[in-house]
């Protein structure tokens, strides 16, 4: 969690990150977000999905999801789990019930816990379940790397030798690895993106030492 400040006033912002995602910028406008209206910053996905895609069509999901979102608009667009900010109050006033209510059936939805999160954001605010950073910020595909997205790509290294890291709407902010193809597998053909994440599994490795 971290506390991000605006007009003086302090808030207590949880931003998450999911573990193939590599931090390449600052954050500060996905904490702004989460502190506006409605309160949970996301980062949808390319190409866009749905709450549908999200439910998944395992026996009992659609009731357990009508059991604590009765009526929910399953062609409302969600965002990307991996990378998305959260004010915390908002989060437990808003979100958490839903969120306690849904846990149960975890396991029966595509999206496990992907989908609990689209869902209590919906069920907060059906009218807009979350702010999409590039909606005010022109920044959206900064924050990731996606199926369908143009390749990234190393223009230049910064002072510390780190890489800048390119995309097609400019400096990619974070590098996630959206999808069953991981860097750290055979599976992922070689590119600028996988280039970018040794530069940093090395750093990590001289840092730590593991």
């Amino acid at each position: 969690m971290v506390f991000f400040s605006v007009h003086d006033h302090l808030y207590p912002v949880t931003i998450h990150l999911d573990a193939d995602a590599v931090v390449l910028g600052k954050l500060d406008d996905l904490a702004a977000a989460a502190v506006a209206d409605p309160g949970i910053c996301g980062v949808p996905d390319y190409p866009e999905l749905t709450l549908a895609y999200q439910l998944g069509e395992l026996a009992g999901a659609r009731d357990a999801l009508d059991g604590a979102v009765p009526g929910a608009d399953l062609d409302s667009r969600t965002f990307n789990g991996g990378v998305f900010a959260v004010d915390a109050r908002y989060y437990e006033e808003r979100m958490r019930p839903f969120v306690d209510r849904l846990l149960p059936h975890h396991e029966l939805f595509w999206g496990n816990d992907m989908a609990i999160m689209n869902f209590a954001a919906y069920a907060a605010n059906r009218s807009r379940p979350y702010i999409d950073p590039g909606h005010i910020y022109n920044t959206r595909h900064s924050y990731r790397r996606a199926p369908g997205l143009a390749p990234n790509r190393i223009a230049g290294w910064d002072r510390r030798g780190l890489p800048k890291l390119v995309g097609p709407f400019g400096r990619v902010r974070v590098l996630h690895f959206v999808g069953k193809d991981k860097p750290w597998a055979t599976t992922l053909p070689d590119n600028d993106s996988v280039a970018c994440w040794r530069v940093y599994r090395e750093l990590a490795r001289q840092t730590t030492g593991l």
